[in-house]
């Protein structure tokens, strides 16, 4: 994965910025020894004078941009970003060095500088964001298939839009798990493209309406239940056979650790059940173990820090309950009184006996975060494994992208086979 290129570009921008605005000034103070005769260079050498920059501003790019090139660059389009950040470096690095040297040796204001400097980064970087985003979802889109793979998908079937390109068009079908892997084709296959990637679901069972019984009241009174309660209502009730191998693993594990979510559940008043879905949600990999060596907020190790939402978690190996009823309580809201978690828990009518799986699902949603715009809380966290969900999915904290697959099976499906 690419770390966030929006944010180190933003960092690398500022530390540029700040590095120009120093040597400008050095070059400007009438008390200190001359800026290039400060840097051990003849005042009558042009050449060794943009060399000098040169290696300032090399230095910077490094340390700053080094970091997004990908190690393992093992596919054509990871090849091609990497060359394509080789060269933002090469043209940042020879304007930057043009800039700096024009602007000290015609004392052209400072501020015009900083400008011309600004547009041109700006330019220069505006597609790299775009790239690694695209870059990020292939890594995820290949991790999701091998996953799948793990639990027996065998078929894949790559979905192109309407209004494909001929290269998404010619991918567009179904294949084997070994021609996906042999050709490379893992979605998106190039920057804005609509492409997925999705498990063959074989042969299937009639598809029935849910029937789900709904809290009338709220329903009509509370519309984060309503949304989930029609969400719910769309569900096409099929059966699919990879789905359905993981399903009876979850169900294997809980019944197995069913008494250590049950304690959870005494202390948190929330059903065990919805523990142990959340718990595969946020680790599968340590739920399947049965390590309990995670923290139930965000799926990261436990006896470290945590480092990303909710960010400054603090538990010791072994703490696994104690973690989870922090994280089931959610922040604390001084405004209130009361904590985040708490309170929808409250509003959703919700305690350790609540079958109402609108309710627990909405929960779930909440919990891990309710989407945006183009999810409308309709997320894989919640769905996937239903016909609502095909793709799309969060690859990182607030980074939303619709072509993404998800590997994991979602909150409803789970709650269905555990309250069976």
């Amino acid at each position: 994965m690419v770390s966030n290129v929006k944010q180190q570009l933003i960092i690398t921008k500022n530390e540029l910025s700040d590095l120009m605005a120093m040597l400008y000034a050095v070059s400007l103070n009438e008390k200190s020894i001359p800026l290039f005769s400060t840097l051990g260079i003849p005042h009558n050498d042009e050449t060794i004078k943009k060399k000098s920059l040169n290696m300032h501003f090399a230095k910077t790019l490094d340390t700053h941009l080094d970091s997004l090139f990908i190690k393992n660059a093992d596919t054509e389009y990871t090849r091609l970003y990497n060359e394509s950040l080789s060269r933002t470096k090469k043209r940042l690095l020879s304007m930057l060095t043009d800039a700096a040297y024009n602007g000290i040796s015609k004392k052209i204001p400072f501020e015009k500088i900083l400008d011309q400097f600004s547009r041109e980064f700006d330019t220069i970087t505006r597609g790299l964001p775009l790239m690694a985003q695209t870059v990020n979802t292939q890594t995820m889109n290949n991790k999701a298939f091998d996953v799948l793979v793990k639990y027996g998908a065998k078929e894949f079937e790559i979905i192109a839009n309407e209004d494909a390109c001929e290269i998404c068009v010619d991918n567009a079908g179904t294949y084997t798990a070994q021609e996906i892997e042999r050709l490379g084709l893992f979605p998106p296959f190039h920057p804005n493209c609509k492409c997925s990637l999705a498990p063959c679901t074989g042969k299937e069972n009639p598809t029935e309406t849910v029937e789900q019984e709904i809290n009338q009241k709220l329903y009509d009174n509370f519309s984060w239940y309503r949304i989930h309660a029609d969400y719910i209502t769309d569900i096409s009730d099929s059966k699919n056979a990879e789905w359905e191998r993981i399903l009876k693993m979850i169900s294997d594990t809980y019944n197995r650790q069913k008494s250590r979510y049950e304690k959870i559940a005494a202390e948190t008043n929330i059903p065990p059940q919805l523990i142990a879905a959340m718990h595969y949600r946020e680790s599968a990999e340590d739920f399947f173990n049965e390590t309990f060596g995670v923290y139930l907020h965000n799926g990261q190790p436990l006896g470290k820090i945590t480092t990303i939402v909710p960010k400054g978690k603090d538990f010791k190996k072994g703490q696994f309950d104690v973690a989870a009823a922090d994280a089931l309580k959610g922040e604390y809201n001084s405004q209130t009184g009361r904590f985040y978690m708490e309170t929808r828990a409250s509003q959703l009518e919700i305690d350790i006996d609540t079958e109402d799986i609108v309710s627990l699902v909405a929960f779930a949603v909440f919990y891990n975060g309710t989407g945006n715009s183009q999810t409308q809380g309709k997320t894989s966290y919640g769905y996937n494994g239903t016909n609502l969900i095909t793709s799309g999915h969060y690859t990182s904290d607030g980074v939303y992208d619709p072509n993404a697959i998800d590997a994991n099976i979602g909150i409803y499906r789970i709650l269905k086979r555990l309250m069976e």
